[in-house]
């Protein structure tokens, strides 16, 4: 049985990693009921209409009031989409559950709520995120995603404040500077370091800024899409939303 809002330990992590998922949840109390974190057994994510697997990634959000949800092939996703009593699933692989380190499993999980939050308070940035900026960064000749998306770096700063506020500003900053040290996203982290992740930063606003910088170009690759969700995407409509959304449609957390 699952609960409207909480966590699934289906790769039976001990009380005290389970007790640490529950207080990085409890670092986001404006988010509605109906998410399900799913601690998961598995270590990939696996498409039922393709052979593929979403290989290396550490967590990821799976929207279940959407149709992109009915693509996992996962039976503890497929019971959730039956059940229809939750919005959201957030999944962590299973070697992110039993890390050694503490600060992985809490920024990983925080990171996804992060996620979360912003499909609840400003579904318009990850609208542009997803269909406009996301598949179109080599194209617009960018860094990667992680660097460049505003809802990533949001992602992450938030994720930065949690892991302080739960196991202490030093075990985060720690956690970060390995990272940026000797990890398979060290430019990801160093560009981390550069930022002051107290500082307010309006993801919705810088999304709006990259949208407008390249509108053009963006329309143009848009227009090419063999994507038929990319295809009918309309950049004007996004800026419009974004531009009357204004500053700070997005709150800090914590």
């Amino acid at each position: 049985m699952l609960a409207r809002t909480g966590i699934h330990n289906r790769t039976r992590v001990g009380r005290n990693r389970r007790a640490l998922a529950e207080a990085v949840l409890g670092c986001y109390p404006g988010l509605s009921r109906g998410i399900c974190v799913l601690l998961d057994s598995e270590e990939e994510l696996r498409l039922k209409k393709s052979p593929w697997k979403r290989t290396g990634i550490l967590g990821a959000l799976i929207p279940l009031d959407h149709p992109a949800g009915g693509d996992i092939n996962h039976p503890v996703v497929s019971r959730l989409l039956e059940a229809g009593k939750h919005t959201v699933c957030l999944w962590i692989a299973r070697r992110v559950c039993r890390h050694r380190c503490a600060a992985e499993f809490a920024w990983v999980v925080a990171h996804e709520l992060r996620h979360a939050q912003q499909r609840q308070t400003c579904p318009v940035m990850l609208g542009a995120d997803r269909l406009a900026l996301r598949p179109h960064l080599r194209q617009l000749s960018l860094p990667r995603l992680e660097i460049t998306l505003p809802s990533e770096l949001d992602a992450d700063l938030t994720a930065w404040r949690v892991t302080r506020s739960i196991l202490g500003q030093a075990v985060a900053d720690a956690y970060v500077r390995e990272q940026a040290e000797d990890g398979p996203a060290m430019d990801c982290y160093r560009a981390l370091q550069a930022m002051d992740s107290d500082e307010p930063y309006d993801a919705p606003q810088e999304t709006l800024a990259l949208l407008r910088h390249h509108r053009r170009r963006l329309t143009c690759l848009i227009r090419e899409s063999c994507d038929l969700d990319v295809f009918g995407y309309r950049v004007g409509d996004a800026i419009r939303k974004l531009e009357d959304a204004g500053p700070g449609a997005l709150p800090q957390t914590p």
